[in-house]
């Protein structure tokens, strides 16, 4: 019953609206699931211990060995973002996130060693009213995340390129005549 609650509730959620096995949530689950398996597998028989034992183990090596093959990063691409800018003849970029993301990301936006800082500028949106072509990257980590609802209200703007990435969306915004 616990790992019914404990899995298959956030489970069918994230199916049917939004993920939320995220780390924190995991990290939060399976604490106590670990304390409640440990402390109950001592009560029962020799047999049953045997058998969760296994059952806790083949999942455990299963799934390190399908984590190793398959080697899918959980990274945000910013690598990749970056050159999709480098590429491309205009090299402004607006970095959006949520607040609280921002002034990490620009730290860290400026310290990737991809960035020449010669060629690639990071503007405010405050500085949007000189520049008719712009890139945003927006920092997504968080479901519910509307990156440019600002930039398209006031129709001054409309997107001309696209560009998705793990955790990175990339816009490439020209000015509306």
């Amino acid at each position: 019953m616990l790992f019914f609650l404990c899995y298959f509730i956030p489970l069918t959620y994230s199916i049917l609206i939004i993920p939320v096995f995220i780390d924190r949530f995991i990290i939060f689950v399976l604490i106590p699931l670990f304390f409640l398996v440990s402390l109950l597998t001592v009560l029962l028989k020799k047999k049953t211990q045997t058998y969760i034992l296994l059952v806790l183990l083949i999942s455990n090596l299963s799934h390190y060995v399908f984590t190793n093959y398959k080697r899918v990063s959980n990274k945000p691409e910013f690598s990749k973002s970056i050159q999709k800018i480098n590429e491309s003849d205009n090299k402004f970029v607006i970095l959006q996130s949520k607040i609280e993301y921002y002034l990490a990301l620009k730290n860290y936006f400026k310290n990737i060693k991809k960035v020449d800082s010669k060629q690639i500028k990071i503007i405010e949106k405050k500085d949007l009213n000189t520049q008719m072509v712009f890139w945003q990257l927006c920092y997504e980590p968080i479901n519910d995340f509307n990156c440019f609802e600002d930039l398209l209200k006031n129709k001054k703007y409309s997107v001309s390129e696209e560009a998705k990435f793990k955790l990175i969306k990339l816009y490439k915004f020209t000015t509306t005549k």
